[in-house]
């Protein structure tokens, strides 16, 4: 991946994100908490994925982006591995 190309989807990652914080606020506000739940995980799966193209990291699933984030940012203590856990409860939710 070139380096137009991945920041073109770090790009796409972040404008998913947003979108989902969006809907997010429009579904807490009606009182949809079931779509809250699963639009907190897709907007931090999108800020997962945007973190791991700008690093030149490219998963296709919601298994390998977490094994990802794991084995690059959780295991070597950028992040906490409360980060990982939150995001696999979310997911599971």
């Amino acid at each position: 991946m070139g380096e137009d190309e991945r920041l073109r989807a770090v790009t796409d990652e972040l404008v998913l994100l947003l979108d989902e914080l969006r809907s997010f606020r429009a579904n807490r506000q009606v009182g949809v908490h079931r779509k809250c739940i699963s639009n907190l995980y897709y907007a931090a799966f999108h800020a997962v994925r945007a973190l791991l193209f700008s690093h030149g990291l490219e998963t296709k699933t919601h298994e390998g982006m977490q094994r990802l984030f794991a084995a690059h940012f959780v295991r070597p203590g950028a992040f906490d591995r409360q980060h990982l856990k939150t995001l696999g409860q979310l997911e599971a939710d």
